[in-house]
């Protein structure tokens, strides 16, 4: 008797989310964010098509290698941090990476 055939999929997650990316004091300025992103992306390109993140609407600092990298603002987030009784607001950015290659 002939085997059954199988049914085989591969999964593939839509969208994934940085969390908790921090560039210690000393380390800034000195060239490690971009790596860092390719990093994560060059990993997120192995199983997502989309990468969301969202960084604190002052921190230009943080900002400016993630538009570099290919992110996209798409939205902010008012008073998304509250710390010691001051709000902070997010933009919320998007790679695609379905679109590269």
């Amino acid at each position: 008797m002939p085997e059954a055939p199988k049914l085989c999929y591969q999964r593939h997650f839509v969208g994934g989310a940085s969390w908790g990316v921090f560039v210690s004091a000393d380390a800034r300025g000195v060239c490690v964010g971009m790596p860092l992103i390719a990093a994560v992306t060059a990993y997120a390109e192995t199983c997502v098509d989309d990468v969301g993140l969202s960084v604190e609407a002052a921190n230009h600092g943080a900002i400016r290698p993630y538009e570099a990298a290919g992110f996209v603002p798409y939205g902010i987030e008012l008073r998304a941090l509250n710390i010691a009784d001051v709000f902070y607001d997010e933009i919320l950015m998007n790679l695609d990476l379905s679109r590269q290659g």
